[in-house]
């Protein structure tokens, strides 16, 4: 784990160049100052998607709002994601814990202050995030709470963003937030979340069940790669499956829900099964929508309209992008 905070630099170590959170060329030590309010804890292996995201977003913060600890598993492999986590939380010194993915960045320079006002106003505060899923009574769904930009700038608004801290059922682990104190009595899980999967749902969980919050907070983050499940995911859903279905029945996240009960490997293979038959019926409708209007009916009419309208404004919110990178 690589430790730092804004000030003091230390020299870098000697095999491989560090990725810094501070300007070029200044690692940056946590061990000197006021304790910050965040300690933020980073995973990565990518130096150049931290550059281009997380690290700017940090230097556009105060320096004394928070310190960045950084597991670089080019030169520290962490057996899982749990695991890194956990190593770059020891001996914290930030009121708040903030866990972030090094391709999410935020482009309002008093994005930690106005995070750390909303978290001061949750009482018994169990774990906080930026993006999360509620249930709704009798439905077996999870409903998106919150927005993100996603993919690169300006990014595509996924979800509808939110005015005020709502509860939530699980936060999605691009950013998690959790008292530090707390952090003590209940760290990840590195039995049940030994891969790179679903920690931030396990804890939610399991906060929640010791009556701890679990809140999305008002605030729109961008973030580079939602990823998608494979087969490690199952796995580990398997191992949560196994240890909530004693007081939950259903498992929601934002990928997806599920339920508790049933043998392991049901999931993955309903995943599967499903790929398949969404797979079938795009190319099913792909090739409805290219043929002529005039020998469709009239609602496939109107659907085709609508597809079509779809895929230009897909087209021109792209090339738009493209421009203003290139602007930028």
């Amino acid at each position: 784990m690589q430790s730092f905070a804004p000030a003091h630099p230390t020299p870098p170590p000697p095999a491989e160049p560090p990725i810094r959170a501070g300007s070029p060329g200044r690692a940056e030590a946590t061990s000197f100052g006021p304790p910050p309010v965040f300690t933020v804890v980073c995973v990565s292996h990518r130096p150049d998607v931290l550059e281009r995201w997380l690290l700017p977003s940090l230097r556009s913060q105060p320096q004394e709002a928070y310190e960045f600890r950084l597991i670089d598993s080019r030169t520290r492999p962490a057996r899982s994601c749990a695991a890194g986590l956990n190593a770059g939380a020891a001996g914290a010194r930030g009121r708040y814990l903030m866990f972030v993915h090094h391709d999410v960045a935020w482009d309002d320079p008093n994005f930690l202050a106005d995070v750390a006002a909303r978290l001061d106003q949750v009482p018994n505060l169990g774990v906080a995030g930026v993006a999360g899923v509620e249930g709704r009574a009798g439905r077996p769904y999870a409903v998106p709470v919150n927005a993100v930009l996603a993919g690169e700038r300006p990014g595509m608004l996924v979800g509808e963003p939110i005015t005020d801290t709502r509860p939530v059922e699980a936060v999605d682990e691009l950013l998690l937030i959790v008292p530090t104190d707390q952090f003590g009595a209940q760290a990840f899980d590195e039995a049940a979340c030994d891969d790179w999967h679903l920690y931030g749902v396990d804890y939610c969980l399991t906060a929640a069940r010791r009556g701890r919050a679990v809140v999305a907070l008002p605030f729109v983050v961008r973030h580079r790669s939602p990823g998608s499940p494979d087969r490690a995911f199952f796995r580990t859903l398997d191992h949560l499956r196994r240890k909530h279905r004693g007081h939950a029945r259903l498992i929601r996240s934002t990928v997806g829900v599920w339920r508790t009960g049933g043998p392991d490997g049901l999931a993955y293979v309903c995943y599967r099964c499903g790929g398949l038959v969404r797979l079938g019926l795009r190319q099913i409708l792909a090739a409805a929508y290219a043929l002529p209007p005039a020998v469709l009916p009239p609602a496939v009419r109107r659907k085709q309209a609508a597809w079509v309208r779809w895929r230009r404004a897909v087209r021109e919110h792209a090339s738009a992008a493209a421009a203003a990178a290139d602007a930028g």
